[in-house]
């Protein structure tokens, strides 16, 4: 995520600001998923959660485990 983030000039701080969160919980997305900021982030970057966090979802798109802010 930290390379598509820069690829399009973006920091941890400028998407925070965007998305009102603190660079901290956009940093933290990377290890502690939220659903929440997860879509927030690939909206950001012109992408599906999916394609951003592959790790953590199915084929599908449907999550592979539950976590907080799941709709």
């Amino acid at each position: 995520m930290l390379y598509q983030l820069k690829r399009k000039g973006l920091t941890y701080q400028s998407v925070g600001e965007r998305i009102g969160r603190t660079a901290a919980s956009v940093r933290q997305a990377l290890f502690q998923p939220s659903f929440v900021v997860e879509k927030e982030l690939a909206d950001v970057l012109g992408v599906t959660p999916q394609q951003l966090f592959p790790e953590r979802y199915d084929e599908s798109g449907r999550r592979l485990y539950a976590v907080r802010g799941d709709s």
